[in-house]
């Protein structure tokens, strides 16, 4: 009985501990490829891309230090929304990263949609302080908050803690300066694959923008203004089918009058021909390798316009 509990709380304590290490030392796991860890290595960024898959999987950094330098980097994370791109820019400007340019993922459904997370790799990449900032904002408004916490803390990126080694190496290669490679290539949307996509979710969205959600929108904007950072938003080239909807026109018809009210830049584009080719996407809203090497030239394009005129 005695070996048994002792066996038993000796897995108790080595629990805890793997579970603390990993909150407070995940952080700081090398990881130049992608994430902030990846961001804080250069020091100082001319041009910082921050999003959603939008941005991961819609921006080749190649073409991008091509036409804007190779001082560049992405920083991307799944459904990344306001709130927590806010963090983010907070924590790299805490950590002492330079910024010159900033380019801000013009995700309209975050903008509308309560704070959540959809990517734990953003836990990995805080610090213990931010970690616990984060987590305040997205349990405010929770009934299960002691779940959740469980699942924040304690779950969330363990298996990745323990296999670190091997699997950072092997999702390392699949990344550079943030962005996914020529090794991460989309396929498009078949002709039969586009005639029978749902796009019921872009009716099923809230119908105003969430009050965080656009506070830290504005604080983004200020934040920029503060620290001499030029700013702009960019909308994306979505599947024609997706500007076809009212409910969608109204979406991005209200995030361009909030960036409107205070004078915030931001980047949208008109291309029938792109956005009709269904080979260009690989779903309404996230393009395909072929549709990611076409639309960042055309986004250099308007960044290097704009900053000529």
């Amino acid at each position: 009985m005695k070996f048994i509990l002792k066996v038993f709380f000796a897995a108790v304590a080595a629990s805890v501990l793997a579970v603390a290490a990993k909150f407070f030392l995940s952080h700081k796991f090398p990881n130049a490829n992608r994430g902030l860890y990846g961001a804080c290595q250069m020091r100082h960024i001319d041009n910082l891309f921050i999003g959603s898959s939008m941005f991961r999987m819609g921006i080749d950094i190649g073409i991008i230090e091509e036409f804007l330098g190779e001082n560049s980097y992405v920083l991307a994370y799944n459904g990344n929304q306001p709130v927590s791109i806010l963090l983010e820019l907070e924590s790299l400007l805490k950590r002492g990263v330079k910024i010159r340019n900033l380019y801000i993922d013009m995700y309209v459904f975050s903008l509308f949609s309560k704070p959540s997370l959809s990517d734990t790799r953003l836990i990995w990449d805080l610090t213990p302080e931010e970690s616990i900032k984060l987590f305040k904002i997205l349990a405010k408004d929770r009934g299960d908050k002691l779940k959740f916490a469980y699942s924040y803390f304690v779950s969330s990126n363990m298996q990745y803690f323990f296999t670190y080694p091997v699997s950072d190496a092997l999702i390392s290669a699949r990344y550079r300066k943030g962005a996914t490679t020529s090794a991460v290539i989309a396929e498009g949307m078949t002709p039969q694959k586009a005639e029978a996509l749902n796009l019921g979710y872009v009716n099923d969205a809230p119908q105003k923008p969430d009050p965080k959600q656009t506070d830290a929108v504005l604080k983004i904007v200020k934040l920029a203004s503060d620290n001499k950072i030029k700013l702009a938003f960019v909308d994306t080239i979505k599947y024609a089918p997706i500007y076809g909807s009212r409910k969608y026109a109204a979406m991005i018809s209200s995030y361009s009058a909030l960036l409107d009210k205070v004078h915030a830049e931001y980047l949208r584009f008109s291309d029938s021909k792109f956005e009709n080719n269904c080979e260009n996407f690989t779903d309404g809203i996230h393009l395909s390798g072929k549709g990611k090497l076409e639309f960042t030239r055309i986004l250099c394009e308007r960044i290097l316009k704009n900053q000529n005129q």
